[in-house]
């Protein structure tokens, strides 16, 4: 079988940056089959639920004479084909969050420090709504001197948006797209939270990756009021450096797995009630694994600054994985995306 899926790779405007390829889940074999150079830098993809339109994040302070960068609806059908880009009056958007059931996609722009939300047509650029603003600061002078949104996650039926300049997951209250305030969960002080992901099994659970500190933060919610409740390394010893980047949850929630960039590693920890047990760290055959994905009993890694995608074949009822191959990109890779319906 082969499988379609797409690498985001840091590229000027100009240069092949965005990537059509297909895995045979026979062999592990990956093969790169169309490119597109009209985005630059799309440092994160959604693929829409029928698998027809990709969209993108143009990871820049300007886009066209504006300030922020992009975001670009494609046609992935037969290749690609632009419908259209929009600023979003963000800087240095990273992350894209699509609600197809009612037309709206959240941006997270990290430079900014502010959610974009858009409003998306069949065909056509994704329409400008709204861009809501953080305030703050946490106590990592270098790196949070200010706010700084670096994804949004469902948390029940609020939206959440990890802030990792400000140590928290805001919540909003969504109403035909128009985000209301409703509280928020603070993480640890100088933690960094990057990206999070909601307990399939478990409502009352999240796990968030703690870019600055490398560690996963299990945080719970009891009697309406989430809490963090314990913090879990994501490395096997201290690595000087290191920073986590993207953190993922199994399709039957049984394991939970992190990258890490400076130890490059992928680290596998099972989930139970009581909490996160480290299973392994698989070596990621390349620097700094800013992404991955588990795409039908494979595992997929970006490592951005080896400029390769690492393959593996990954074992469901395990978690083990078994080393296949690296490809080399043209470009440096930052995020692999594909249907749902093929994830592991």
């Amino acid at each position: 079988m082969q499988i379609p899926f797409y690498v985001g790779c840091y590229a000027p405007k100009g240069q092949d940056s965005l990537f059509q390829c297909r895995l045979d889940t026979q062999t592990g074999a990956v093969s790169l089959t169309h490119a597109c150079r009209e985005v630059e830098n799309p440092s994160y993809l959604a693929l829409s639920k029928d698998g027809e339109t990709l969209y993108a994040v143009s990871e820049t302070q300007t886009f066209e004479n504006e300030s922020g960068g992009g975001f670009a609806a494609l046609s992935c059908k037969n290749g690609f084909s632009v419908y259209g880009q929009s600023a979003t009056h963000g800087t240095f958007p990273c992350h894209i969050l699509l609600e197809e059931a009612h037309s709206l996609a959240f941006v997270s722009n990290y430079g900014g420090g502010s959610i974009s939300t858009f409003h998306l047509s069949p065909f056509a650029a994704p329409r400008l709504d709204d861009v809501t603003q953080h305030a703050g600061h946490g106590p990592n002078a270098e790196r949070q001197e200010g706010p700084h949104v670096h994804s949004c996650t469902w948390v029940g039926e609020h939206l959440g948006a990890a802030d990792l300049g400000t140590d928290r997951i805001a919540l909003y209250t969504v109403h035909e797209g128009t985000l209301t305030p409703d509280g928020s969960i603070s993480m640890p002080a100088g933690s960094g939270v990057r990206h999070f992901v909601c307990d399939v099994n478990r409502a009352d659970t999240l796990y968030a990756a703690c870019e600055l500190t490398s560690e996963v933060a299990i945080v719970k919610n009891g009697g309406g009021s989430w809490q963090v409740a314990a913090q879990v390394s994501a490395l096997p010893h201290p690595v000087a450096g290191n920073t986590c980047a993207a953190i993922r949850q199994t399709a039957d929630g049984r394991f939970l797995l992190v990258s890490n960039r400076g130890h490059n590693s992928i680290a596998v920890f099972s989930c139970t009630p009581q909490g996160l047990s480290p299973l392994r760290w698989i070596d990621a055959h390349g620097q700094d694994p800013r992404d991955f994905l588990l795409l039908k009993n494979f595992l997929l890694a970006a490592n951005q600054t080896s400029r390769s995608l690492s393959i593996f074949k990954f074992n469901p009822q395990t978690a083990e994985a078994e080393f296949c191959q690296t490809v080399s990109f043209p470009a440096a890779p930052v995020c692999v995306a594909a249907a749902e319906k093929n994830f592991t």
